[in-house]
Protein backbone atom coordinates (compact mmCIF):
# COMPACT_ATOMS: atom_id res chain seq x y z
CA UNK A 1 0.00 0.00 0.00
CA UNK A 2 2.94 2.22 0.31
CA UNK A 3 2.40 5.43 2.38
CA UNK A 4 -1.27 6.13 1.26
CA UNK A 5 -4.30 5.02 3.38
CA UNK A 6 -1.51 4.89 6.65
CA UNK A 7 -1.91 7.26 9.20
CA UNK A 8 -0.25 7.74 13.15
CA UNK A 9 -1.44 9.69 16.11
CA UNK A 10 1.19 10.42 18.61
CA UNK A 11 1.16 12.44 21.84
CA UNK A 12 4.05 14.53 23.57
CA UNK A 13 3.98 13.59 27.12
CA UNK A 14 5.29 15.86 30.23
CA UNK A 15 5.34 15.41 34.08
CA UNK A 16 3.14 13.74 35.35
CA UNK A 17 -0.11 14.55 33.35
CA UNK A 18 -1.38 13.37 30.15
CA UNK A 19 -0.69 16.89 27.98
CA UNK A 20 -3.81 17.33 25.88
CA UNK A 21 -3.02 20.36 24.47
CA UNK A 22 0.40 18.58 23.17
CA UNK A 23 -1.30 16.32 21.40
CA UNK A 24 -0.13 15.81 17.63
CA UNK A 25 -2.49 14.59 14.79
CA UNK A 26 0.33 13.25 11.71
CA UNK A 27 -0.68 11.42 8.58
CA UNK A 28 0.03 11.56 4.96
CA UNK A 29 -2.01 13.88 2.79
CA UNK A 30 -3.78 11.18 0.62
CA UNK A 31 -5.41 7.66 0.67
CA UNK A 32 -6.96 5.05 -1.40
CA UNK A 33 -10.20 3.98 -2.10
CA UNK A 34 -10.88 0.92 -0.28
CA UNK A 35 -7.79 0.90 1.91
CA UNK A 36 -6.83 0.62 5.36
CA UNK A 37 -5.10 2.95 7.59
CA UNK A 38 -3.50 2.24 10.73
CA UNK A 39 -3.47 4.91 13.97
CA UNK A 40 -1.14 4.68 17.04
CA UNK A 41 -1.47 6.62 19.97
CA UNK A 42 1.75 6.94 21.85
CA UNK A 43 1.62 7.24 25.95
CA UNK A 44 4.17 6.33 28.36
CA UNK A 45 1.13 4.44 29.95
CA UNK A 46 -2.23 3.12 29.10
CA UNK A 47 -3.43 4.88 32.42
CA UNK A 48 -2.79 7.94 30.69
CA UNK A 49 -5.64 7.05 28.40
CA UNK A 50 -8.83 5.99 28.10
CA UNK A 51 -9.74 5.34 24.69
CA UNK A 52 -11.44 7.51 21.96
CA UNK A 53 -12.93 7.31 18.59
CA UNK A 54 -11.32 8.17 15.45
CA UNK A 55 -14.09 8.94 11.97
CA UNK A 56 -13.74 10.08 8.63
CA UNK A 57 -16.33 12.98 7.87
CA UNK A 58 -17.63 14.47 4.89
CA UNK A 59 -18.03 18.25 4.08
CA UNK A 60 -21.58 18.16 5.48
CA UNK A 61 -20.55 16.63 8.73
CA UNK A 62 -22.48 12.75 7.62
CA UNK A 63 -19.59 10.44 9.23
CA UNK A 64 -18.20 8.45 6.33
CA UNK A 65 -16.80 5.07 8.69
CA UNK A 66 -15.55 5.26 11.80
CA UNK A 67 -13.31 3.23 14.14
CA UNK A 68 -12.17 2.64 18.27
CA UNK A 69 -8.82 2.74 19.82
CA UNK A 70 -7.83 -0.65 21.50
CA UNK A 71 -4.58 -1.28 23.53
CA UNK A 72 -1.97 -2.68 21.47
CA UNK A 73 0.09 -4.84 24.04
CA UNK A 74 3.28 -5.25 22.35
CA UNK A 75 4.16 -1.31 21.96
CA UNK A 76 2.16 -0.64 24.94
CA UNK A 77 0.33 2.07 23.03
CA UNK A 78 -3.41 2.44 21.42
CA UNK A 79 -4.03 1.47 18.05
CA UNK A 80 -7.07 1.94 15.71
CA UNK A 81 -7.71 0.95 12.24
CA UNK A 82 -9.86 2.73 9.76
CA UNK A 83 -10.97 1.39 6.57
CA UNK A 84 -11.76 3.89 3.35
CA UNK A 85 -14.91 2.89 1.05
CA UNK A 86 -14.18 1.69 -2.41
CA UNK A 87 -16.68 3.35 -3.61
CA UNK A 88 -16.18 6.80 -1.74
CA UNK A 89 -15.38 9.32 -3.99
CA UNK A 90 -12.05 11.21 -5.16
CA UNK A 91 -11.93 14.36 -2.80
CA UNK A 92 -11.05 16.18 0.22
CA UNK A 93 -12.61 14.52 3.69
CA UNK A 94 -11.89 15.60 7.06
CA UNK A 95 -10.44 13.15 9.48
CA UNK A 96 -11.60 14.06 13.26
CA UNK A 97 -10.30 11.71 16.48
CA UNK A 98 -11.67 12.14 19.41
CA UNK A 99 -9.55 11.31 22.62
CA UNK A 100 -10.46 11.25 25.84
CA UNK A 101 -8.44 11.14 29.51
CA UNK A 102 -8.42 11.73 32.89
CA UNK A 103 -7.96 15.33 32.31
CA UNK A 104 -10.55 15.55 29.96
CA UNK A 105 -11.79 15.30 26.17
CA UNK A 106 -9.64 16.72 23.13
CA UNK A 107 -10.89 16.38 19.21
CA UNK A 108 -7.74 16.79 16.71
CA UNK A 109 -8.73 17.42 12.62
CA UNK A 110 -7.05 17.64 9.51
CA UNK A 111 -8.05 16.77 6.21
CA UNK A 112 -7.80 14.13 3.75
CA UNK A 113 -7.58 13.92 0.01
CA UNK A 114 -9.02 10.21 -0.89
CA UNK A 115 -7.14 9.39 -4.76
CA UNK A 116 -8.94 7.00 -7.03
CA UNK A 117 -8.41 3.54 -7.81
CA UNK A 118 -8.96 1.59 -11.26
CA UNK A 119 -11.46 -1.02 -10.52
CA UNK A 120 -12.45 -3.21 -13.04
CA UNK A 121 -16.02 -4.38 -14.10
CA UNK A 122 -18.20 -7.98 -14.80
CA UNK A 123 -21.80 -8.64 -15.56
CA UNK A 124 -22.84 -12.01 -14.38
CA UNK A 125 -25.97 -13.65 -15.78
CA UNK A 126 -28.05 -15.98 -12.86
CA UNK A 127 -30.45 -18.60 -13.70
CA UNK A 128 -33.39 -18.71 -12.01
CA UNK A 129 -32.45 -20.25 -8.67
CA UNK A 130 -29.77 -17.39 -8.44
CA UNK A 131 -31.61 -14.83 -9.41
CA UNK A 132 -34.47 -15.96 -6.49
CA UNK A 133 -31.64 -16.05 -4.60
CA UNK A 134 -31.01 -12.18 -4.78
CA UNK A 135 -34.26 -10.97 -5.25
CA UNK A 136 -37.33 -13.24 -3.44
CA UNK A 137 -38.06 -11.67 -0.28
CA UNK A 138 -37.42 -14.12 2.70
CA UNK A 139 -37.61 -13.45 6.46
CA UNK A 140 -34.56 -15.85 7.27
CA UNK A 141 -32.29 -13.40 4.58
CA UNK A 142 -33.34 -10.57 6.70
CA UNK A 143 -32.41 -12.23 9.78
CA UNK A 144 -29.28 -13.37 8.40
CA UNK A 145 -28.25 -9.90 7.08
CA UNK A 146 -28.95 -8.23 10.74
CA UNK A 147 -27.25 -10.86 12.12
CA UNK A 148 -23.84 -10.02 10.22
CA UNK A 149 -24.31 -6.27 10.60
CA UNK A 150 -24.42 -7.05 14.38
CA UNK A 151 -20.91 -9.37 14.09
CA UNK A 152 -19.60 -7.36 11.84
CA UNK A 153 -20.32 -3.89 14.37
CA UNK A 154 -18.86 -6.11 17.16
CA UNK A 155 -16.01 -4.25 18.82
CA UNK A 156 -13.99 -5.99 21.92
CA UNK A 157 -10.64 -4.34 22.74
CA UNK A 158 -9.35 -7.61 24.10
CA UNK A 159 -9.14 -9.37 20.95
CA UNK A 160 -5.72 -8.76 19.84
CA UNK A 161 -5.22 -11.87 17.77
CA UNK A 162 -3.38 -11.50 14.97
CA UNK A 163 -1.86 -8.04 13.52
CA UNK A 164 1.38 -9.77 10.71
CA UNK A 165 1.41 -10.48 7.15
CA UNK A 166 -1.75 -12.94 5.83
CA UNK A 167 -1.23 -16.34 4.91
CA UNK A 168 -2.76 -16.92 1.56
CA UNK A 169 -6.27 -18.68 1.86
CA UNK A 170 -5.61 -21.29 -0.74
CA UNK A 171 -2.32 -22.46 -1.79
CA UNK A 172 -3.87 -22.66 -5.49
CA UNK A 173 -6.02 -20.93 -7.75
CA UNK A 174 -7.43 -18.56 -10.13
CA UNK A 175 -8.89 -15.26 -9.63
CA UNK A 176 -12.16 -15.04 -10.84
CA UNK A 177 -13.19 -11.09 -9.32
CA UNK A 178 -10.77 -8.79 -7.73
CA UNK A 179 -11.99 -6.50 -5.04
CA UNK A 180 -14.07 -3.70 -5.94
CA UNK A 181 -15.21 -4.63 -9.04
CA UNK A 182 -18.56 -2.86 -10.17
CA UNK A 183 -20.66 -6.01 -10.85
CA UNK A 184 -24.15 -5.82 -12.63
CA UNK A 185 -26.01 -9.06 -12.23
CA UNK A 186 -28.46 -9.79 -15.24
CA UNK A 187 -31.60 -11.65 -13.97
CA UNK A 188 -33.30 -14.36 -15.48
CA UNK A 189 -35.97 -11.94 -16.30
CA UNK A 190 -33.82 -9.72 -18.02
CA UNK A 191 -34.14 -7.12 -15.13
CA UNK A 192 -30.21 -5.82 -14.08
CA UNK A 193 -29.08 -4.38 -10.38
CA UNK A 194 -25.44 -3.08 -9.83
CA UNK A 195 -23.40 -4.15 -7.18
CA UNK A 196 -19.97 -3.76 -5.30
CA UNK A 197 -17.87 -6.34 -5.12
CA UNK A 198 -16.38 -6.60 -1.27
CA UNK A 199 -13.96 -8.93 -1.43
CA UNK A 200 -11.21 -11.77 -3.75
CA UNK A 201 -12.87 -14.43 -5.72
CA UNK A 202 -10.92 -17.47 -6.17
CA UNK A 203 -11.80 -20.08 -7.90
CA UNK A 204 -10.59 -23.73 -7.29
CA UNK A 205 -11.45 -27.39 -7.12
CA UNK A 206 -14.22 -28.06 -4.75
CA UNK A 207 -13.02 -29.85 -1.30
CA UNK A 208 -9.68 -27.59 -1.46
CA UNK A 209 -8.53 -26.81 1.82
CA UNK A 210 -9.41 -22.67 3.01
CA UNK A 211 -6.83 -21.60 5.68
CA UNK A 212 -7.00 -18.95 8.12
CA UNK A 213 -4.95 -15.75 7.02
CA UNK A 214 -3.76 -15.54 10.75
CA UNK A 215 -4.89 -16.16 14.45
CA UNK A 216 -7.99 -15.47 14.91
CA UNK A 217 -11.44 -16.18 16.94
CA UNK A 218 -14.44 -17.71 14.91
CA UNK A 219 -17.39 -15.75 15.81
CA UNK A 220 -19.80 -17.11 12.96
CA UNK A 221 -19.81 -20.78 11.55
CA UNK A 222 -22.60 -21.50 9.70
CA UNK A 223 -24.90 -21.84 6.33
CA UNK A 224 -26.44 -18.66 5.08
CA UNK A 225 -28.69 -18.01 2.08
CA UNK A 226 -27.25 -15.85 0.23
CA UNK A 227 -23.52 -16.60 0.80
CA UNK A 228 -23.36 -20.51 2.00
CA UNK A 229 -21.82 -21.75 4.59
CA UNK A 230 -19.18 -19.09 6.24
CA UNK A 231 -17.04 -18.35 8.13
CA UNK A 232 -15.94 -15.34 10.10
CA UNK A 233 -12.60 -14.85 12.03
CA UNK A 234 -12.36 -11.80 14.37
CA UNK A 235 -8.24 -11.48 13.88
CA UNK A 236 -8.42 -8.00 16.37
CA UNK A 237 -10.97 -5.65 17.63
CA UNK A 238 -13.57 -4.48 15.17
CA UNK A 239 -11.10 -6.42 12.48
CA UNK A 240 -12.81 -9.56 10.51
CA UNK A 241 -11.75 -12.12 7.88
CA UNK A 242 -15.07 -13.73 5.92
CA UNK A 243 -14.90 -16.80 4.07
CA UNK A 244 -17.94 -17.58 1.62
CA UNK A 245 -19.36 -20.24 -0.62
CA UNK A 246 -17.59 -23.00 1.60
CA UNK A 247 -18.34 -26.52 0.82
CA UNK A 248 -17.95 -27.66 4.22
CA UNK A 249 -17.14 -26.11 7.69
CA UNK A 250 -14.00 -27.18 9.42
CA UNK A 251 -14.48 -24.98 12.69
CA UNK A 252 -16.82 -23.93 14.83
CA UNK A 253 -17.81 -20.76 16.88
CA UNK A 254 -15.91 -20.35 19.63
CA UNK A 255 -12.75 -22.23 18.19
CA UNK A 256 -9.57 -19.82 17.71
CA UNK A 257 -7.12 -21.15 15.13
CA UNK A 258 -3.47 -20.70 13.78
CA UNK A 259 -2.77 -19.23 10.96
CA UNK A 260 -2.86 -22.29 8.42
CA UNK A 261 -5.69 -23.74 10.29
CA UNK A 262 -7.53 -25.42 8.20
CA UNK A 263 -11.63 -23.46 8.66
CA UNK A 264 -13.51 -25.04 5.72
CA UNK A 265 -13.28 -25.95 2.05
CA UNK A 266 -13.68 -24.52 -1.39
CA UNK A 267 -17.16 -24.83 -2.43
CA UNK A 268 -20.41 -23.35 -4.49
CA UNK A 269 -22.86 -22.96 -2.11
CA UNK A 270 -25.51 -19.72 -1.99
CA UNK A 271 -25.14 -17.43 -4.49
CA UNK A 272 -22.54 -19.10 -6.88
CA UNK A 273 -22.18 -19.50 -10.32
CA UNK A 274 -18.87 -22.57 -9.32
CA UNK A 275 -16.22 -23.66 -6.97
CA UNK A 276 -14.85 -20.71 -5.27
CA UNK A 277 -13.51 -18.65 -2.22
CA UNK A 278 -14.99 -15.92 -1.47
CA UNK A 279 -12.53 -13.77 0.88
CA UNK A 280 -13.30 -10.88 2.40
CA UNK A 281 -11.67 -8.20 4.92
CA UNK A 282 -13.86 -5.94 7.11
CA UNK A 283 -12.57 -3.13 9.01
CA UNK A 284 -14.96 -1.52 11.55
CA UNK A 285 -17.93 -3.22 8.91
CA UNK A 286 -16.16 -1.20 5.89
CA UNK A 287 -14.89 -3.47 3.63
CA UNK A 288 -11.36 -3.15 2.30
CA UNK A 289 -8.63 -5.00 0.54
CA UNK A 290 -7.32 -7.91 1.65
CA UNK A 291 -4.59 -8.63 -0.56
CA UNK A 292 -1.90 -6.23 0.21
CA UNK A 293 -1.36 -7.89 3.90
CA UNK A 294 0.01 -10.55 1.78
CA UNK A 295 3.41 -8.40 1.83
CA UNK A 296 2.45 -5.94 4.55
CA UNK A 297 1.31 -6.14 8.27
CA UNK A 298 -2.10 -5.77 9.08
CA UNK A 299 -0.85 -2.74 12.10
CA UNK A 300 2.05 -0.97 10.40
CA UNK A 301 4.39 -1.02 13.49
CA UNK A 302 6.91 0.75 11.55
CA UNK A 303 4.32 4.13 12.18
CA UNK A 304 5.10 4.21 15.91
CA UNK A 305 8.36 5.06 15.04
CA UNK A 306 7.97 7.99 12.69
CA UNK A 307 7.73 11.07 14.96
CA UNK A 308 9.69 9.21 17.88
Amino acid sequence: MGSAGKLIVLFLLGGMGFLLSAADLVCPDYAVQGSGMTVFIATDSQDSFSGGELTLIRGNGTVISRSRFFLFAPRDSWCSLLGIPADLKEGTYTLSCRLESEEGTVTLQKRLGVTGHEFPSETLKLNRNLTNIRTEEDPRKTAQAEELWSVLGGFDGDSCYFDGRFTPPLDSYRVTTDFGTRRIYEYDDGSEAGTLHNGWDWAAPTGSPVKAVGKGRVVLAKERIVTGNTVILELLPGVYMLYYHLDELQCTEGDVVEAGDIVGTVGMTGLATGPHLHWELRISRVAVDPLPFLDTDLIDKTLFFAKM
